[in-house]
């Protein structure tokens, strides 16, 4: 009963994770596409352009392509070396999702580590035309750290085949 629990408790808490990135990704691009679209237009129609709307719409495109390579790694479509394999015996299997959380665990480390001293170094810059701490753009860098590292252990506990998964949340 308890095992039950806690594994839809960690299923529920990922899907919103990535519901909520997802949407703040849709928004992100909206919001630079409609940025981009306002530069051209006061370009070249009213040959004056804003200058700040190049700045900000280069901000979306950071946090928006950080938040969607969450999406891209929790569904399965991030960059592999090699699709992993199904094997017959199941301690096979644990070993690859072992193999699998161990390398992110090794190259999400050092960024959470290091990002408080990154982000603190950072708000001492400020954006060149917005005037905007340049420790509230590089926040996302923490932010998808952690959530890769959090789909990252959803993902070693109880799941071994993105079939499955979809599975999974379709019972939420």
């Amino acid at each position: 009963m308890g095992q039950s629990r806690l594994k839809h408790t960690l299923l529920w808490v990922d899907e919103r994770i990535s519901k909520a990135c997802e949407y703040l990704c849709i928004f992100l691009i909206v919001i630079m596409v409609v940025l981009v679209l306002l530069q051209v237009g006061t370009r070249y129609v009213l040959y004056a352009p804003l200058a700040w709307t190049e700045e900000a719409a280069r901000y979306c495109v950071v946090w928006a392509g950080l938040l969607g390579t969450t999406l891209s790694f929790r569904h399965g479509y991030d960059v592999m070396l090699f699709q992993r394999p199904r094997m017959k015996k199941e301690i096979y299997n644990i070993f690859i999702r072992l193999v699998h959380l161990l390398s992110v665990v090794v190259f999400l480390a050092p960024v959470l580590w290091y990002a408080p001293g990154f982000i603190e170094r950072q708000f001492i810059k400020t954006s060149e035309i917005l005037e905007i701490p340049a420790g509230y753009i590089t926040a996302v860098v923490p932010i998808f750290a952690f959530v890769i590292l959090h789909h990252a252990v959803v993902a070693f506990f109880y799941f071994d085949h993105k079939e499955e998964a979809e599975n999974l949340y379709a019972e939420i």
